[in-house]
């Protein structure tokens, strides 16, 4: 009778300590590949306004031991970097990276320490990666994890994972180093939510907007040879009749490489001020999610070939009306006048993308 009461207390204490959350995407979802879209939000030195670019960030199961590989990739969909990975309950290690640049060449990182997030306390040694980059460039990462701290977002678990550093950038003729501050939350069952750096140098910020299978992502790689802001004009939103653009498929940038960049006149001050005037909060009663819509500056400041991609608030894909994705569109076509990409001093056509975050009807944000 003692055994079996042992037993029973044993079975009770088990039950009642909940399982650790796993800050990844699903054991079925990695064997497949899964990943992550982000908006890379970056401000200069000068504290100047913010761009926006695109990244991918790649999830994939390398066996049954916890290993996993994150690939990074570039808005051209080209591959930047990936990282092997042993993890476990404690931290995520570091066990190979390996970078690709636009040149052709490739650097495989040299790493010690080698704690990429240390999810259950400060680690005891900092992380140190050193990157040959071409042309005799040198870079030098040094960061030390100090105490991780839960939160919640969208009813998920989450971790918040601060640390500290510097950055140093080795040339034949000068370096440069400077301190750095940064803080990325892993969030149950989606991997990495979001990530800040700060710095004198400059400031940036991954902000999650999507998550695709691996059927989806490939599709985009097929479909999308050029930039991952390629809008098919057979596949386009129905838009302004006279809307074309000024060149070839060839010659359409991303708004942000110019200068000045492809935006609204005025900046996006000009466009919350259309949408409080215009916007019709019956057509997004109860929805919730994020509504990005796509779409080509052209060269003489004009909108048009629209695209629209819907997710909910957990990222997966979803459906918003087709009469809350016409309101969107029609106020960025309220807009008074917009920026063209202005590259080597010749207005260019562009590709755009503006996304509206929704919570309960709400309007949340519009990003970036």
């Amino acid at each position: 009778c003692s055994l079996i009461l042992l037993s029973l207390i044993i079975g009770v204490i088990a039950c009642s300590q909940e399982a650790p959350p796993s800050y990844l995407p699903s054991q079925a979802r990695l064997r497949s590949g899964i990943y992550n879209k982000y908006y890379l939000h970056y401000q200069p030195a000068d504290r100047s306004d913010w761009d926006t670019d695109i990244a991918f960030l790649g999830y994939q199961s390398n066996n049954d031991q916890g290993q996993i590989s994150l690939t990074t990739y570039s808005p051209a969909l080209e591959v930047t970097r990936i990282a092997n990975l042993a993890i476990d309950r404690d931290s995520w290690q570091l066990l190979s990276e390996e970078h690709y640049f636009q040149t052709g060449d490739t650097s495989i990182a040299q790493v010690e320490g080698g704690t990429l997030f240390q999810l259950s306390a400060d680690s005891t040694a900092p992380t140190t990666i050193q990157i040959d980059y071409p042309y005799d460039v040198v870079y030098i990462e040094q960061r030390e994890h100090l105490s991780p701290r839960d939160t919640i977002i969208d009813n998920r678990k989450g971790r918040i994972l601060p640390s500290k550093g510097y950055r140093r950038i080795e040339r034949t003729d000068t370096t440069i180093q400077f301190d750095f501050q940064r803080e990325e939350v892993l969030v149950e069952g989606i991997g990495l939510y979001s990530r800040s750096f700060n710095s004198t140098e400059f400031n940036y910020q991954w902000e999650l907007m999507e998550q695709l299978p691996a059927t989806e992502f490939r599709r985009l790689l097929a479909d999308v040879p050029k930039r991952v802001g390629y809008i098919n004009p057979q596949e386009a939103l129905e838009g302004p009749r006279t809307f074309s653009t000024c060149g070839s498929e060839d010659e359409i940038y991303d708004y942000y490489n110019g200068d000045p960049d492809g935006q609204p006149m005025g900046g996006k001050p000009a466009l919350w001020q259309v949408v409080e005037n215009h916007w019709e909060p019956d057509l997004f009663e109860d929805l919730s999610g994020y509504l990005s819509l796509h779409f080509i500056i052209n060269c003489e400041g004009e909108i048009g070939r629209f695209g629209v991609e819907q997710t909910n608030l957990d990222f997966q894909p979803t459906t918003f009306s087709n009469e809350a994705i016409r309101h969107c569109m029609d106020l960025l076509l309220q807009v008074p006048s917009w920026q063209p990409t202005v590259l080597r001093e010749e207005p260019t056509d562009s590709y755009a993308y503006i996304t509206f975050k929704l919570e309960n009807g709400a309007l949340i944000d519009i990003i970036p």
